[in-house]
């Protein structure tokens, strides 16, 4: 009688291990594609700022603002503003400006 207990507890466990990593092979690629979901939602997708927040925020840049404003004032050729372009000269699209 012992034998035959023994002997079901140990066939039982190899059985509940492969379970355990077989839960792991199938939960993980969710978990990432969960993980990879939420930082796009939060870091890459963001919403535009509403009419409020650009409204409580132009205070503290103002000053940065208006230094853009008199830079495109001072520049005729100056087409866009923006942290990474590439700007050609309007007359000639294949000549880089600056």
């Amino acid at each position: 009688m012992i034998g035959l207990v023994l002997s079901f507890t140990t066939h039982r466990q190899p059985r509940l291990r492969n379970i355990r990593i077989l839960t792991f092979l199938l939960a993980a690629p969710m978990l990432l594609a969960v993980t990879f979901w939420i930082f796009l939602r939060f870091t890459i997708v963001k919403e535009p700022p509403t009419l409020t927040d650009l409204q409580r925020d132009f205070p503290s840049k103002r000053a940065d603002i208006e230094m853009i404003l008199r830079m495109s004032d001072e520049d005729l050729t100056f087409s866009r503003i923006a942290p990474t372009f590439l700007d050609r000269t309007p007359d000639n699209p294949h000549k880089f400006g600056r």
